[in-house]
């Protein structure tokens, strides 16, 4: 089987492509940060209360809770761009899209997710603390 040149330069983007996923895929999200840098950040977390720290692991959680709502590819993208800092061009490079194609996906994840983030709070405005679903009011 003998492909075009086209043909081939198509298959080596992609296998290079799928590569470079891959290798984001595995990489840790933590950057390699000078020392000084990494002692700020610990004295920021000792200096916070257990409130504080309960407060921002809910916080986390929420986030968590909340992406999980997205597609493999909005999350895939959100990661790129927020956890490698990468940017839309460089993005583009990698999943083999345009950049305004990237751009627009962004810009739509971005207002999934705030379009999310509103529902959960209008809920747990209007829900009493304390009281879950199915609680009866006694009177």
């Amino acid at each position: 089987m003998h492909l075009s040149e086209t043909a081939q330069i198509a298959w080596l983007w992609r296998v290079a492509h799928n590569k470079v996923v891959d290798a984001l895929r595995k990489a840790t999200l933590r950057r390699d940060v000078p020392l000084e840098q990494a002692d700020e950040t610990l004295c920021e977390d000792e200096a916070r209360g257990p409130e504080q720290m309960a407060l921002r692991q809910d916080e986390e959680r929420e986030i968590q809770d909340l992406l999980q709502h997205l597609s493999e590819p909005q999350r895939e993208m959100l990661r790129l761009r927020f956890g490698y800092e990468l940017r839309c061009g460089e993005i583009a490079a990698i999943l083999g899209k345009r950049e305004d194609a990237v751009r627009a996906m962004l810009s739509r994840t971005m207002n999934s997710l705030r379009q999310l983030y509103g529902q959960r709070s209008s809920i747990s405005q209007h829900s009493e603390p304390g009281k879950h679903d199915g609680d009866v009011d006694e009177k």
